[in-house]
């Protein structure tokens, strides 16, 4: 793994020189330092259109740092929210070596993109296996475990894109009653444009087409396959606001958890 640092000097007058030496170099993580910019100037959708997801913290003095890596890698971790950045790079580098994944340019952008190779694929029915025997016999929701962000990460990769309508769409998820020790975002859009869905965490400034307002319990029930939407929306655990056929189609759009048709 290609790991680089770079002393930006103001990345907002600088950005053109810093995609050049991005493509040029092709990182796969790179740490920032001395922005100059503030936390809102930060050109995060220049750097995701050249590949690289960032986390930032800006400030308009000569102070502020960011870490950029790449797409691929950031959706493997956000799946994986209990292990760091460094243990996930030298677990999937392990892999590799091992010969049960293998990593890639990605079909756009810069990025990796990992899969499993013959070894890996052999291995898929263990840990299906796995996944199974959990939904069966372990605690279904720990309120004190639900992780919103997770969650979300979760229910975009598993949209039926052949369900949507043909209209670009953004819905608005709002999760309530998170629990004490949650320091994550309760607010999220995914933006629908069949076949692409893209999960973002800050708003993309167009008009929400249907909000889901949820308390984050009931939805994992529903998403784990415990309860039915029309349960949760009965009981006003869930509410769904926008145009009426929307509302009717939504339920159409969701897999739900790959593990949900599993019986207790």
């Amino acid at each position: 793994m290609k790991i680089a640092t770079y002393n930006v000097n103001g990345i907002t007058g600088r950005l053109p020189v810093l995609l050049r030496w991005l493509k040029q170099e092709q990182p796969e993580i790179a740490c920032f330092q001395e922005l100059r910019a503030s936390q809102d100037k930060f050109p995060e959708a220049a750097l995701k259109a050249a590949g690289y997801g960032a986390i930032w913290r800006g400030q308009k003095s000569w102070n502020g740092v960011a870490i950029l890596s790449k797409l691929k890698f950031d959706e493997i971790h956000r799946g994986l929210p209990q292990i760091s950045r460094t243990l996930l790079a030298t677990r999937l580098r392990q892999l590799e070596d091992a010969g049960v994944v293998t990593a890639g340019p990605a079909a756009r952008g810069g990025a990796h993109e990992y899969g499993l190779t013959e070894a890996g694929e052999e291995f898929r029915p263990v840990v299906e296996g796995l996944g199974a025997w959990g939904q069966r016999w372990t605690v279904r929701v720990d309120t004190n475990n639900l992780d919103a962000g997770f969650l979300m990460w979760n229910l975009q990769r598993r949209i039926a894109v052949e369900q949507l309508p043909a209209q670009h769409l953004l819905v608005e998820f709002r999760f309530r009653n998170l629990p004490e020790r949650h320091r994550g975002a309760h607010i999220f859009w995914l933006v629908l444009a069949r076949p692409d869905v893209e999960l973002c965490l800050k708003d993309p400034g167009a008009d929400v087409d249907l909000l889901v307002d949820a308390d984050l319990r009931a939805f994992a029930q529903f998403w784990l396959g415990d309860r039915s939407l029309n349960e949760v929306v009965s009981d006003k655990s869930v509410h769904l606001a926008g145009r009426r056929e929307l509302v009717r189609a939504f339920p159409s759009w969701l897999l739900r958890s790959h593990f949900s048709a599993v019986p207790r």
